[in-house]
């Protein structure tokens, strides 16, 4: 191959490398299990289908907001006032909590539905109701809590976007708020999985790199073999990117083990 060639062949290959790097904006992580089953398994399809009739029974948050007298009343009006303030969002179909219970009374006159809880005046012996310890009070009574049932979503970033903006307004309002659900789960698994891709991504070069500096001892040695496997691995995730594919628990590892295995053949090569 002539220098002319080389040359040609090289910028082409920069302008390629170039193009794929402009993609990596477009680097998305798939969070859903669901990708998992194989298309046309008669189980998933007996799930989906009972999914679209009666719904889902995971799209749920459980809040825990921590005090040191959960009975107090300024504390409990407080819990009202966010109660109130949650119910008002579109996001949020149902919220119960320790301030909005109510329960069913038999009196002379017939079937009354009154508030579990009396703010202005709260009752010690909710701490031994069992319908209530355990599920809306913590068993050490250091915290009440909130059930909310929200709306499906169906892409994740309207997923995280209403989980932020929750968490933001819950700490705006009371300290060491806990929240536990399905969004939250993949709003830190998704966080998870940059970080793995990265942790792994920084291992397998810095293999590479030590494998190279063992066998070849020079900058040469090095600098080539590295600059042929960055190319590849930049190519590989630019043209997921190109394609509209969503990195997910399998194809995460994939980088570092192209990193690994092209190695090989790089050193057959050299």
């Amino acid at each position: 191959m002539s220098q002319r060639q080389a040359r040609i062949l090289c910028s082409v290959i920069t302008v390629i490398t170039v193009f794929f790097i402009t993609q990596f904006p477009k680097l998305s992580f798939n969070y859903d299990f669901n990708m998992f089953f194989p298309e046309g398994d008669p189980d998933f399809e007996f799930y989906e289908s009972f999914t679209d009739k009666f719904g889902t029974d995971n799209d749920y948050l459980l809040v825990a907001i921590p005090s040191e007298d959960i009975l107090s009343s300024q504390f409990l009006k407080r819990v009202q006032v966010v109660t109130e303030e949650l119910e008002t969002w579109p996001e949020i179909k149902i919220i119960q909590s320790l301030t909005n219970l109510t329960k069913y009374q038999i009196s002379p006159l017939g079937v009354n539905q009154v508030k579990v809880l009396n703010i202005d005046n709260p009752r010690d012996q909710l701490l031994t109701d069992k319908n209530i310890i355990g599920q809306f009070i913590a068993n050490d009574h250091k915290s009440v809590g909130l059930a909310i049932n929200h709306i499906v979503f169906n892409y994740k970033d309207s997923a995280d976007d209403f989980f932020q903006k929750l968490s933001h307004y819950l700490d705006s309002q009371f300290s060491d708020v806990i929240i536990s659900g399905k969004i939250e789960a993949q709003h830190h698994f998704v966080k998870k999985l940059e970080k793995e891709l990265a942790l792994l991504l920084i291992l397998s070069i810095s293999l590479v790199v030590l494998v190279l500096i063992l066998l070849y001892r020079s900058c040469n040695g090095v600098r080539l073999p590295l600059s042929v496997l960055a190319i590849t691995c930049v190519w590989e995730i630019g043209l997921i990117c190109l394609l509209g594919k969503e990195m997910d628990v399998m194809m995460i590892m994939v980088p570092p083990i192209l990193l690994v295995v092209a190695m090989s053949y790089v050193i057959h090569f050299l």
